[in-house]
């Protein structure tokens, strides 16, 4: 089976057009196509699912040990004629600055994929009420990233306009223009249906909003640990009755225990 990468010196190259169009053009000389995304992005992926008509698969190197992201790999490709793979970044851009962690070199060296390097000759230099007798009936309920914003009293958009939301936790989610983007290691700071207090895992955040007008009384869920000598201590998420919520996005695969812990949670409620 052939492997390809689709790879650029840094973002804005057109990886993502190229690789939709190639998966799109594969598949119509009748190949079956398997796509990857190197990294946690979830945007990219919608399209290349779309053009290969098979589910578009993460690879994080990051997030994942080596074991579980080459299972994931050969699992999907088990009866593709071909693997595409969009890189992420920069071709050497990753977790840190003094390796290839993360990086989308190291997963083409991984899986020994020919690398096609797209160069941009101009840049080189269900209802609301349904999710309140949820919580009232102590359902666990797990929410990430836009699951934490659609939970609080409202969304308010740059034009301050309030958007009415759930209410399920206090405050409100303000879009700002101000990306937050980037790899954490959180670490649990309460006992909950899904955390042990003390207990670590990878994970990436990505969005332009902030979560302002939060009580402090509000338990806190994580606190960030500090990967990288910039990286400093600080509290995130909110761990209040069943409700786990957090702008930190985690891949269950990397700690199978968690899903376990879910469904037993979820059993609980019969």
């Amino acid at each position: 089976m052939k492997t390809m990468m689709i790879a650029a010196p840094h973002s804005g190259c057109g990886k993502t057009t190229l690789t939709t169009g190639l998966i799109a053009a594969l598949r119509a000389r009748g190949q079956r196509v398997q796509p990857f995304k190197v990294g946690p992005d979830y945007i990219d992926p919608t399209y290349h699912t779309l053009a290969a008509g098979q589910v578009c698969r993460n690879l994080d190197s990051w997030l994942l040990p080596p074991a579980a992201y080459r299972e994931l790999f050969a699992r999907a490709t088990r009866d593709a004629d071909c693997a595409v793979i969009e890189g992420v970044m920069g071709l050497y851009d990753g977790a840190r600055y003094d390796s290839d962690e993360g990086s989308t070199a190291e997963i083409a060296k991984q899986f020994g994929a020919a690398v096609i390097v797209v160069l941009d000759a101009g840049k080189v230099a269900r209802t609301i009420g349904a999710i309140h007798q949820a919580a009232q009936a102590q359902v666990p309920i797990y929410a990430e990233c836009g699951g934490l914003m659609f939970l609080t009293e409202d969304i308010v958009d740059q034009a301050g306009v309030h958007h009415k939301l759930v209410g399920l936790l206090p405050g409100i989610s303000q879009m700002t223009q101000r990306l937050t983007m980037g790899y954490r290691v959180v670490q649990a700071v309460t006992d909950n249906w899904l955390w042990q207090r003390g207990e670590t895992m990878r994970g990436h955040e990505f969005h332009y909003s902030v979560w302002q007008e939060r009580p402090a009384h509000v338990p806190y869920l994580y606190e960030f640990q500090p990967h990288t000598p910039r990286h400093a201590l600080q509290n995130e998420g909110a761990s209040l009755g069943s409700i786990i919520a957090s702008y930190t996005h985690l891949h269950f695969l990397a700690n199978p225990i968690l899903a376990e812990r879910f469904v037993a949670a979820a059993a609980r409620i019969r």
